[in-house]
């Protein structure tokens, strides 16, 4: 595995560029006593891809849920499975990163930094299960890079984080998944 001496580590994040992801106002809106300030830096574009475009959206929508007289209990009946998943998914990686000889080379990984607002606790989960996945995806590109695993192995294993992500936004945009008598229904197969 790959060491890198601290000083060129420091040195590599300076020159990254802090990235403002989308809906960034919309959360500075937000007034609540637990709000906090975190920086993440990602390395993998799919967590790069997921934090500059649905964290702040996610977040807010799960704000708003846990807020409403109607939605707060639903939203604390289902968030804590969801992100049991997602812990259960970024492990997953994270084992598998170890078994197909993952290394984080920071000389070449390109990395991006974000300043994230936290609102609620669930989120410093939510971001913390996102570092986790993160190194682990970094781990595993560099793995298919020294071909221990293949492109279709490596997208394989990345799919239950990817199922995880799409389900808490689907929770936080109010969607309910049908089930197949509904949909049989709904397009009249019988």
């Amino acid at each position: 595995m790959n060491t890198v001496d601290q000083s060129q580590l420091e040195d590599s994040w300076a020159d990254l560029p802090l990235t403002i992801p989308k809906n960034l106002a919309r959360i500075e809106e937000i007034r609540t006593n637990v709000m906090s300030r975190t920086e993440m830096r990602v390395h993998s574009p799919l967590i790069r891809r997921w934090v500059d475009r649905e964290f702040y959206f996610v977040s807010e929508r799960l704000f708003i849920l846990s807020r409403g007289l109607k939605t707060r209990e639903a939203t604390a009946k289902a968030m804590p499975g969801l992100i049991k998943d997602l812990k259960f998914a970024s492990v997953g990686l994270q084992v598998d990163a170890v078994a197909y000889e993952g290394e984080l080379n920071e000389a070449i990984s390109r990395k991006t930094r974000f300043e994230l607002i936290l609102v609620m606790p669930m989120l410093s989960t939510l971001y913390r299960e996102l570092q986790r996945a993160d190194l682990a995806i970094a781990q595993l590109y560099m793995s298919e890079y020294n071909k221990s695993i293949t492109y279709e192995q490596r997208e394989a294993i990345l799919q239950p984080l990817h199922l995880a992500l799409v389900a808490i936004k689907q929770h936080a945009m109010g969607y309910v998944p049908k089930t197949m008598a509904e949909l049989a229904e709904e397009l009249q197969i019988s």
